[in-house]
């Protein structure tokens, strides 16, 4: 995530969102086993990844960016 002055704002937020929860939940890992053919089936806990429930966000920065990241998140 970066500067995009007087721009791009609510987008970069949303990427930043989507980032987070890909990674939490191992989203990537996911398509690579699918797509390679090692996926195997349904676990109860098969590639679950963490909760974001309860968890600390830190954002460096509270320009524009921030502010609209920390909105998404507030609703987590």
């Amino acid at each position: 995530v970066t500067n995009t002055p007087d721009v791009f704002t609510e987008d970069t937020a949303d990427l930043a969102m989507a980032l987070i929860i890909l990674t939490s939940r191992r989203f990537g890992a996911s398509a690579r086993l699918l797509h390679e053919g090692e996926w195997h089936g349904w676990g109860p806990s098969t590639m679950l990844g963490h909760s974001l429930g309860g968890k600390t966000l830190g954002i460096v920065g509270m320009g524009r960016i921030g502010q609209a990241v920390a909105r998404r998140a507030n609703a987590f």
